[in-house]
């Protein structure tokens, strides 16, 4: 334990160290507090503990209200699943459909005799619904995970500290140790300032034993335990989670040997798992990977609060028996890498940065010198091939969400599409007598029931059986508005509209790429130029020190091409995509006079996917600049790539702004 006592007080000594976990409690308190008091719907959860105000007292009626009826809203869930499962899509009893339909029933028969008395425990409710602390551990952790095992290969510490046998053996153990044991301190403190704090600002009242249902803002959870048992559940997840984070960030670690190459691998694997978590559509193969994934388990609290199962091979699996599974798995899996890691190191990286002789008659220019540096550079190679994958899984899972009332409107509007004429008139009397021959079905049924000729059981399934023939009528009923104003303003042709601005509005798409294309960039930067000027290059090599000036401006080339393809790439594969899906031969006639009056439609589309590929373009150009201006002066390449980083967040809040 001697070892791991010195780990532990070498990263206390450490004065970066000490700055980042005082850092990391403040900014976790003024998180805590922060959300304590920010209002959703006009309402925080200060102000709904004190019932301050007249829409807090108004929401916590309303929940009261809910928490009394809540004996029929489980019997009204039991009956209408055991009319589902005598439906056709419920009928196979070894569907999933069917399964899941009978445990949440099975759930809801346990609680089906219960008078819920609503708890006001708005502490226990937001400490089960903040995963604050969580997200502090997980930047705690990759800190330590750099102090312990990066920050010493940096120093070239090991090949002083290798010679000793028992530091040789048990270097890594007690390193994950000393790690482990602060790790789970942070998670414990962290843990008790968050109750401390809510506890503090919302009070503490709740009775452990009564069911989870009966706490502030977990009426309708699907699960059939207490309180307390809840809670359980909800921290010995917690506690796995922060586990599979320590072994899986630890076993990156032990395989690398720069801290800029830790911090990237770190970034890109949580920015693929996000991609992984919003690009995956339900419909695909992956959707495993959707919910299983570091994304996902940093918000499993939603999950388990929110859903019951999900389906593996055609079985509904419980949540959080699936989030344990995976946790457990990570943690066996990560083990295994992080032991053979430690059993077979990985060799110092040895650079050979000089050119290939075999041409040498022919003498090579300074920009094909440059650029053949620029990629020798394992980890621009990296980030350009990691970005291009991305984005090649990004178009091949792009579905986007049409709501149901746009697919309607999107339907009839293809059977209104065309010339103007009696056509169009006749058809849209014949759909608006159909609807007001249901609408009249649904009348005479409930009269039955006034007049006692039918129970409420098979009214409730008529009704049901034609109010799905009214779904539809939404989008009917806007396709006939955009008729009617069409023929007011004497136009003559119906066309669908699309318009093609809308297809590029998504702007939490658009951040997202920038910010991988922005991160991409600032490594490069600081590969290009950080590295030359940490070896002081125009000191050791003469065509430095007399061309510095060219060698910079072929830097400034290679950036600009490389950065502007992969843009280029970015934004016409993203075009190729969109168009296709949503059928550029019907966008709307009024996207064909974006530009000027009169203009084709493709012309008029072409021109202006144009202007938006050249304001893109020269704003990445512009950033390029701002880059490698900061940059060139900055010897220190870790300091340089966090300016960058820094500078980048910086350029993508104002892209969010605009």
């Amino acid at each position: 334990m001697d070892l791991v006592r010195y780990e532990i007080k070498k990263c206390l000594r450490h004065s970066p160290f000490r700055k980042v976990v005082i850092f990391i409690i403040l900014f976790h308190c003024a998180a805590t507090t922060f959300l304590l008091f920010q209002k959703e719907n006009g309402v925080s959860w200060v102000s709904l503990a004190c019932s301050s105000d007249e829409v807090s007292r108004q929401f916590y009626e309303n929940q009261i209200e809910e928490a009394k009826a809540y004996p029929q809203f489980v019997e009204q869930v039991l009956s209408e699943d055991d009319r589902l499962r005598q439906s056709t899509l419920f009928s196979d009893p070894g569907s999933y459909a069917f399964l899941s339909s009978e445990r949440k029933a099975e759930y809801y028969r346990k609680l089906s005799h219960r008078q819920f008395q609503l708890q006001p425990a708005f502490s226990l409710s937001f400490i089960l619904q903040e995963p604050v602390s969580l997200a502090m551990v997980l930047i705690f952790i990759i800190f330590s995970v750099y102090s312990l095992l990066i920050k010493e290969k940096e120093d070239h510490l090991e090949p002083l500290l290798m010679p000793i046998p028992r530091y040789k053996t048990k270097a890594a153990v007690h390193k994950f140790i000393s790690l482990f044991l602060m790790g789970s301190g942070m998670f414990i403190f962290l843990e008790l300032l968050k109750w401390g704090i809510s506890l503090s600002l919302l009070g503490w009242k709740c009775d452990l034993s009564l069911p989870i249902q009966t706490v502030m803002g977990f009426l309708y959870v699907p699960y059939a335990m207490s309180a307390g048992s809840f809670l359980a559940v909800y921290l010995s997840m917690k506690a796995f989670i922060t586990l599979f984070f320590l072994l899986f960030i630890s076993a990156i670690a032990v395989r690398l040997n720069q801290g800029p190459a830790f911090y990237l691998c770190i970034i890109l694997l949580f920015g693929a798992e996000i991609g992984l978590y919003n690009k995956i559509v339900n419909e695909s193969f992956l959707i495993l990977l959707k919910y299983v994934n570091l994304a996902a388990l940093l918000q499993f609290n939603q999950y388990l609060s929110a859903f019951m199962s999900v389906p593996i091979g055609n079985y509904p699996i419980e949540i959080c028996y699936l989030i344990i599974l995976t946790c457990l798995l990570g943690v066996v899996s990560s083990g295994i890498f992080f032991r053979y890691a430690t059993k077979h190191p990985k060799p110092e990286i040895k650079r050979n940065w000089k050119l290939n002789l075999k041409h040498d008659f022919h003498p090579r220019s300074l920009l094909n010198y440059e650029f053949r540096k620029f990629w020798m550079n394992g980890e621009n190679l990296f980030v350009f091939i990691a970005l291009i994958i991305l984005q090649s899984f990004y178009c091949w899972q792009y579905s986007p969400y049409i709501g149901k009332d746009e697919y309607y409107y999107q339907q009839f509007s293809f059977q209104l599409q065309g010339t103007l004429d009696e056509r169009q008139t006749k058809w849209v009397a014949n759909q608006n007598q159909y609807y007001a021959g249901i609408q009249s079905q649904i009348s005479k049924l409930y009269e039955q029931y006034a007049d006692k000729k039918m129970d409420q059981r098979t009214l409730e399934r008529e009704v049901f059986t034609l109010t799905l023939n009214l779904e539809s009528m939404e989008g009917f009923q806007r396709a006939e508005q955009q008729m009617e104003q069409l023929q007011s303003l004497g136009k003559t042709e119906y066309v669908y509209e699309t318009p093609v601005i809308q297809i590029f509005k998504a702007k939490e798409e658009i951040l997202l790429k920038a910010g991988f294309l922005f991160l991409a960039i600032s490594f490069w930067i600081a590969a290009a130029v950080g590295r030359d000027n940490a070896l002081q290059m125009n000191h050791l090599i003469r065509i430095y020190e007399q061309r510095k000036h060219k060698v910079d401006v072929q830097k400034r080339k290679i950036v600009y091409f490389v950065s502007g393809g992969v843009y280029s790439f970015l934004f016409l594969s993203t075009v190729i995509v969109k168009l296709n899906y949503y059928e550029a031969n019907i966008l709307s006639y009024s996207a064909a006079n974006v530009l000027a009056l009169g203009v084709s439609l493709p012309f008029s589309i072409l021109g202006l996917l144009f202007i938006l590929f050249v304001l893109g373009l020269g704003y990445v150009i512009i950033f390029d600049e701002v880059l490698f201006r900061l940059t060139s002066g900055q010897r220190n390449r870790n300091s340089a790539l966090w300016t960058n980083i820094g500078l980048s967040v910086i350029f993508l809040m104002i892209l969010g702004v605009c």
